[in-house]
Protein backbone atom coordinates (compact mmCIF):
# COMPACT_ATOMS: atom_id res chain seq x y z
CA UNK A 1 0.00 0.00 0.00
CA UNK A 2 2.87 2.37 0.82
CA UNK A 3 4.12 1.61 -2.51
CA UNK A 4 0.67 2.68 -4.47
CA UNK A 5 0.70 5.90 -2.47
CA UNK A 6 3.90 6.62 -3.24
CA UNK A 7 3.43 6.32 -7.04
CA UNK A 8 0.45 8.67 -6.45
CA UNK A 9 2.32 11.23 -4.58
CA UNK A 10 4.51 11.31 -7.76
CA UNK A 11 2.42 11.48 -10.24
CA UNK A 12 0.92 14.55 -8.70
CA UNK A 13 4.34 16.07 -8.16
CA UNK A 14 5.12 16.07 -11.63
CA UNK A 15 1.52 16.96 -12.46
CA UNK A 16 2.00 20.15 -10.07
CA UNK A 17 5.62 20.29 -12.16
CA UNK A 18 3.98 20.57 -15.43
CA UNK A 19 1.38 23.30 -14.72
CA UNK A 20 3.78 25.16 -12.82
CA UNK A 21 6.91 24.91 -15.86
CA UNK A 22 3.73 25.56 -18.27
CA UNK A 23 2.93 28.61 -16.46
CA UNK A 24 6.16 30.24 -15.99
CA UNK A 25 6.58 29.35 -19.60
CA UNK A 26 3.86 31.55 -20.05
CA UNK A 27 4.91 34.05 -17.85
CA UNK A 28 8.52 34.86 -18.79
CA UNK A 29 9.19 32.50 -21.95
CA UNK A 30 6.92 34.16 -24.57
CA UNK A 31 8.53 37.64 -25.85
CA UNK A 32 5.95 40.58 -25.65
CA UNK A 33 4.89 41.87 -29.01
CA UNK A 34 6.66 45.00 -29.95
CA UNK A 35 4.25 47.96 -30.12
CA UNK A 36 3.21 49.18 -33.80
CA UNK A 37 4.24 52.56 -35.19
CA UNK A 38 1.71 54.45 -35.95
CA UNK A 39 1.19 55.13 -39.42
CA UNK A 40 1.38 59.15 -38.65
CA UNK A 41 1.32 59.60 -42.66
CA UNK A 42 -1.83 57.23 -43.03
CA UNK A 43 -3.59 59.39 -41.12
CA UNK A 44 -2.36 62.80 -42.47
CA UNK A 45 -2.82 61.48 -45.99
CA UNK A 46 -6.47 61.37 -45.32
CA UNK A 47 -6.41 65.84 -45.62
CA UNK A 48 -9.94 66.18 -45.06
CA UNK A 49 -11.92 64.03 -42.50
CA UNK A 50 -16.00 65.14 -42.99
CA UNK A 51 -17.40 63.80 -40.02
CA UNK A 52 -21.01 65.44 -40.20
CA UNK A 53 -23.17 66.24 -43.14
CA UNK A 54 -26.09 68.72 -42.89
CA UNK A 55 -28.30 68.47 -45.24
CA UNK A 56 -31.13 71.90 -45.27
CA UNK A 57 -34.09 73.50 -47.27
CA UNK A 58 -33.97 76.98 -46.20
CA UNK A 59 -35.97 80.49 -48.28
CA UNK A 60 -34.29 83.54 -49.43
CA UNK A 61 -35.79 86.28 -50.68
CA UNK A 62 -34.51 87.63 -53.82
CA UNK A 63 -36.06 92.02 -54.41
CA UNK A 64 -34.95 93.90 -57.19
CA UNK A 65 -36.11 97.51 -57.81
CA UNK A 66 -35.58 100.49 -60.68
CA UNK A 67 -33.31 103.07 -59.26
CA UNK A 68 -34.85 106.04 -57.29
CA UNK A 69 -36.52 108.76 -59.46
CA UNK A 70 -33.80 111.84 -60.17
CA UNK A 71 -33.60 114.55 -57.92
CA UNK A 72 -36.64 112.48 -55.54
CA UNK A 73 -36.96 110.10 -52.85
CA UNK A 74 -39.24 107.40 -54.49
CA UNK A 75 -39.13 104.63 -56.84
CA UNK A 76 -39.97 104.25 -60.30
CA UNK A 77 -43.58 102.84 -59.37
CA UNK A 78 -44.44 99.37 -61.07
CA UNK A 79 -40.78 98.31 -61.06
CA UNK A 80 -40.42 95.58 -57.90
CA UNK A 81 -39.24 91.75 -58.28
CA UNK A 82 -39.94 89.60 -55.67
CA UNK A 83 -39.01 86.51 -56.26
CA UNK A 84 -39.23 83.64 -53.01
CA UNK A 85 -36.43 80.90 -53.32
CA UNK A 86 -36.65 77.14 -51.27
CA UNK A 87 -32.60 76.73 -51.36
CA UNK A 88 -32.09 73.09 -51.18
CA UNK A 89 -28.20 72.15 -50.08
CA UNK A 90 -25.47 70.70 -47.92
CA UNK A 91 -22.29 71.34 -45.61
CA UNK A 92 -19.58 68.86 -44.50
CA UNK A 93 -17.88 69.81 -41.65
CA UNK A 94 -15.04 68.20 -40.48
CA UNK A 95 -11.42 68.24 -39.81
CA UNK A 96 -8.31 69.72 -41.95
CA UNK A 97 -5.51 66.85 -41.51
CA UNK A 98 -3.16 68.74 -42.84
CA UNK A 99 -3.29 70.92 -39.66
CA UNK A 100 -3.20 67.90 -37.40
CA UNK A 101 -0.25 67.06 -35.16
CA UNK A 102 0.28 63.45 -34.34
CA UNK A 103 3.35 62.62 -32.16
CA UNK A 104 4.14 58.78 -30.84
CA UNK A 105 6.51 58.07 -27.72
CA UNK A 106 5.94 54.39 -27.28
CA UNK A 107 2.99 53.33 -26.24
CA UNK A 108 1.36 56.60 -25.73
CA UNK A 109 0.03 59.07 -28.81
CA UNK A 110 -0.64 62.36 -28.52
CA UNK A 111 -2.65 63.78 -31.05
CA UNK A 112 -3.20 68.05 -31.40
CA UNK A 113 -6.47 68.59 -33.96
CA UNK A 114 -7.50 72.11 -35.73
CA UNK A 115 -11.07 73.14 -35.07
CA UNK A 116 -13.89 71.74 -37.17
CA UNK A 117 -14.94 73.54 -39.74
CA UNK A 118 -16.38 74.33 -42.96
CA UNK A 119 -15.20 71.53 -45.96
CA UNK A 120 -17.32 72.03 -48.17
CA UNK A 121 -20.78 74.24 -49.14
CA UNK A 122 -22.87 72.54 -52.13
CA UNK A 123 -26.21 74.03 -53.08
CA UNK A 124 -28.37 71.27 -54.73
CA UNK A 125 -29.80 73.74 -57.57
CA UNK A 126 -31.85 71.01 -59.55
CA UNK A 127 -33.94 70.19 -56.57
CA UNK A 128 -33.90 74.46 -55.53
CA UNK A 129 -37.63 76.08 -56.33
CA UNK A 130 -39.65 79.30 -56.91
CA UNK A 131 -42.22 79.04 -54.54
CA UNK A 132 -43.17 83.05 -55.22
CA UNK A 133 -42.70 85.19 -58.18
CA UNK A 134 -44.07 89.09 -58.77
CA UNK A 135 -41.95 90.54 -61.21
CA UNK A 136 -42.55 93.52 -63.03
CA UNK A 137 -42.52 93.91 -67.00
CA UNK A 138 -40.17 96.54 -67.10
CA UNK A 139 -37.70 95.10 -64.30
CA UNK A 140 -37.57 91.34 -65.60
CA UNK A 141 -34.55 89.63 -63.67
CA UNK A 142 -32.38 87.10 -65.53
CA UNK A 143 -31.67 83.64 -64.34
CA UNK A 144 -28.47 84.79 -63.48
CA UNK A 145 -29.52 87.11 -61.39
CA UNK A 146 -31.12 84.69 -59.51
CA UNK A 147 -28.43 82.12 -59.85
CA UNK A 148 -25.84 84.97 -58.35
CA UNK A 149 -27.67 86.02 -55.33
CA UNK A 150 -28.70 82.36 -54.42
CA UNK A 151 -24.34 81.78 -54.73
CA UNK A 152 -23.59 84.73 -52.99
CA UNK A 153 -26.08 84.26 -50.20
CA UNK A 154 -24.24 80.63 -49.45
CA UNK A 155 -22.39 82.12 -46.25
CA UNK A 156 -25.12 83.33 -45.21
CA UNK A 157 -27.22 80.57 -45.47
CA UNK A 158 -24.44 78.19 -43.79
CA UNK A 159 -23.83 80.49 -41.13
CA UNK A 160 -27.71 80.24 -40.16
CA UNK A 161 -28.03 76.44 -41.04
CA UNK A 162 -24.72 75.45 -38.37
CA UNK A 163 -24.83 75.75 -34.68
CA UNK A 164 -22.07 75.34 -32.00
CA UNK A 165 -23.36 71.81 -31.19
CA UNK A 166 -22.69 70.60 -35.21
CA UNK A 167 -19.00 71.78 -34.61
CA UNK A 168 -18.63 69.83 -32.01
CA UNK A 169 -20.01 66.63 -32.75
CA UNK A 170 -17.33 66.86 -35.72
CA UNK A 171 -14.48 67.42 -33.34
CA UNK A 172 -15.99 64.55 -31.57
CA UNK A 173 -16.62 62.16 -34.10
CA UNK A 174 -12.94 63.06 -35.48
CA UNK A 175 -11.26 62.24 -32.33
CA UNK A 176 -13.18 59.28 -32.63
CA UNK A 177 -12.03 57.88 -35.94
CA UNK A 178 -8.60 58.26 -35.10
CA UNK A 179 -8.84 56.63 -31.79
CA UNK A 180 -10.52 53.61 -33.52
CA UNK A 181 -8.21 53.66 -35.94
CA UNK A 182 -4.91 53.76 -33.48
CA UNK A 183 -6.53 50.89 -31.18
CA UNK A 184 -6.87 48.71 -34.53
CA UNK A 185 -3.20 48.71 -34.38
CA UNK A 186 -2.95 47.83 -31.31
CA UNK A 187 -5.33 48.27 -27.83
CA UNK A 188 -2.29 48.81 -25.74
CA UNK A 189 -1.63 52.54 -27.44
CA UNK A 190 -3.13 55.05 -25.27
CA UNK A 191 -4.59 58.04 -27.12
CA UNK A 192 -4.84 61.68 -25.88
CA UNK A 193 -6.32 64.58 -27.19
CA UNK A 194 -4.30 68.35 -27.12
CA UNK A 195 -5.24 71.51 -27.85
Amino acid sequence: MFYFFKKIVATVMMVLMGFGGYALYNEFGKSEKPLPTVFVSDLLEIQEMAVVQHNYSTYLKYEKERPKIILTDMNVPGTKSEVVFNVVGNIKVGVDMNNANIKQLGNQVVVMLPSAKVLSHELDFPKCQVLYENTSIFNLPEANDYLAFIGANKEKIAKNELTDAIFATAQERAKQIITNYIYKLDSRINVTFAG
